[in-house]
């Protein structure tokens, strides 16, 4: 080497870009991403990835714009701030493959990554007047790991094929065709296709509750003024089991006038499912709802769903039969002989039976409960628990059980039903002993604090209600958001959370005017004006004591009732009523699909 000549020297940031590139390659599986280096003229991407699969080239790619640092600083957020280029950002939005900002940190030696789209939705959010500067900070917070990199080959694989069947519908579609469609599987469809697709698969799409799914389809389809009548039954019925109720009713209303056509269970199918808009929307009200509905459940050749129905109402009216839970059992179980594939069916009916046992058992209970108290019976009281135990323990474990075989199906609003009885029994099975357990016969009151215990118990249950919230709102499932904030507002009426309880009824009133629901306005303000059914279990419970307290004095007993509980010599088979003590077991088939 002349050591009077110059040569080229190496610059720190070249270093840096070897090394990031180097690093950057060991986190690839050669098997399965071969890495590119964007070499001649580079205008913003510095390599390009193509992902294989099962040893074989896929030509989906995507694009990559390297950065690094060995100044690296983090922020509080444990983020990274790095600056690069609008037009950079800019450039990688025309691109029509998917691409990527990584970042390698040479400080702590790891590799963040980001979404250009991402980058750019930041920048537009921040500079939303268009008065955009020559650099712009991207906050690096997401690490380029294992399972990262999987999530970019998934991603990528789709958008591949989702760009490969655009490619092809786009060269050989007809001119004369409506448009076209992509669906929530990628798969790409004219709008022609799509109404004969939901013509034709909808009903079976409602069957396996893929509203979503309806919906996203119907809203690219709705540029033709004449539309199939189960199209707009689908459509319909996919509005309103997403809570929007007012589009529903639009295209429920259409199906109305030629609703002869349909087949008569799917025909009264439509029938309730309007009658239920209708009511939700405030355009009946509750008295003409229930006379409609009684109307409705009277045909005959009824589906699964309205048999089920219409026991349920026979149940509620039958308040004479001794053996009325025995009753409903045995007509249920009939009407899932009758399609014992209907998986649907079988859940509902099994729903229905779980919230007719909550009903008719903890009504039990106050029953048994206020003669153990009237009695003065410590052991009455005990065998009252004893039995309440067992049947309860019941009650969770087939609850938990027809969780297990529904959450598959993605039936999420029989689902939330079911979920939400397990709490609604915790929670009056809590206020009917708070009570019970309080009553004071000198006082003629009960203690309405709840202790600390009680009220950690519903902790994982108001936790599991957000949680339900949460998944709800990413359906756009108002209904069932505002039927879990219901329930959570009457749970901290009882515990007396008076903070919660106001964030929590101005968040219901919000939802329920978002959506102008009149049905559930009306029922959550008879709620709030002291209407919970733990207030209505008071206007019951107290005034029936106090009435007994009273004849008690005029009989001249009345001190019996202020002695404290004795143990008793009690026949326990006569003075303890069940409406049922083993509960019906669930059968669920064993081969299924």
């Amino acid at each position: 080497m002349t050591r009077n000549l110059p040569l080229p020297r190496s610059s720190n940031q070249e270093s840096l870009e070897t090394i990031s590139r180097t690093k950057l390659s060991e986190l690839f599986d050669p098997e399965l991403f071969e890495i590119r280096e964007e070499l001649q003229r580079d205008k913003g991407i510095d390599l390009t990835i193509e992902i294989k699969e099962e040893g074989f080239y896929t030509n989906f790619r995507f694009a990559v714009q390297l950065k690094s640092s060995n100044a690296s600083k983090k922020n509080k957020d444990g983020s990274i701030s790095f600056g690069v280029e609008v037009s950079n950002i800019n450039y990688l939005q025309n691109s029509s493959i998917q691409s990527y900002y990584f970042f390698y940190d040479h400080v702590n030696k790891q590799f963040y990554y980001e979404q250009s789209t991402q980058v750019y939705q930041n920048l537009l959010e921040k500079y939303k007047k268009g008065k955009f500067p020559n650099k712009f900070l991207i906050r690096f917070n997401k690490l380029l790991d294992k399972s990262a990199i999987d999530e970019i080959y998934e991603r990528t694989k789709n958008n591949g094929q989702l760009l490969r069947s655009l490619h092809f519908h786009l060269d050989t579609s007809k001119s004369d065709s409506k448009g076209i469609v992509i669906d929530t599987n990628r798969e790409v469809y004219s709008v022609e296709q799509n109404i004969a697709f939901l013509e034709n698969h909808g009903l079976e799409l409602i069957n396996r509750a893929e509203f979503d799914l309806i919906i996203e389809i119907e809203q690219r389809t709705s540029q033709h003024l004449s539309l199939p009548i189960i199209f707009n039954l689908v459509c319909g019925v996919a509005y309103f089991f997403r809570g929007r109720v007012y589009r529903a009713i639009d295209y429920l209303r259409q199906v109305e006038r030629d609703q002869d056509k349909l087949e008569p269970q799917i025909r009264y199918m439509f029938q309730y499912t309007l009658l239920l808009a209708k009511h939700q929307s405030g355009m009946l009200d509750k008295k003409s709802y229930q006379s409609e509905l009684e109307k409705l459940v009277q045909k005959e050749d009824l589906g699964s769903f309205l048999k089920i129905e219409k026991e349920f109402k026979a149940l509620q009216k039958n308040n004479k039969s001794k053996n009325q839970l025995l009753d409903f059992y045995e007509r249920i179980n009939q009407v899932i002989a009758e399609e014992p594939e209907n998986q649907k069916a079988r859940a509902y009916g099994y729903a229905r039976i779980l919230e007719a046992e909550s009903k008719l058992l903890l009504h039990d209970l106050c029953l048994n409960l206020s003669l153990a108290t009237t009695t003065r019976n410590q052991t009455l009281v005990d065998e009252i628990n004893r039995q309440w135990d067992l049947i309860e323990s019941q009650f969770y474990r087939r609850n938990d059980e027809l969780i297990r075989f529904i959450s598959p199906s993605n039936d999420i609003n029989t689902l939330g039903i079911v979920s939400r009885l397990r709490i609604e029994w915790q929670y009056q099975h809590a206020y009917i002993i708070q009570f019970y357990n309080t009553w004071n016969f000198e006082e003629l009151n009960y203690d309405p604090v709840v202790d600390e215990k009680t009220t950690k118990s519903f902790d994982k249950s108001l936790q599991f209600l957000d949680g339900c919230i949460d998944l709800y709102q990413t359906r756009n499932d108002n209904e069932n958001i505002i039927h879990c904030l219901v329930l959570k507002y009457e749970i901290l009426h009882f515990l007396g959370e008076s903070k919660q309880l106001a964030n929590v009824k101005n968040l219901i009133k919000t939802k329920i005017d978002a959506q102008d629901l009149e049905s559930l306005r009306i029922n959550f303000e008879s709620v709030s004006n002291n209407g919970t059914s733990y207030d209505r279990f008071l206007n019951e419970a107290k005034p029936r004591l106090i009435k007994i307290h009273e004849v008690a004095n005029n009989s001249g007993i009345g001190d019996f009732l202020k002695r404290p509980f004795e143990h008793l010599p009690v026949d326990i088979a006569d003075r303890i009523v069940w409406s049922a003590k083993e509960l019906l077991a669930f059968e669920f088939p064993t081969d299924r699909k």
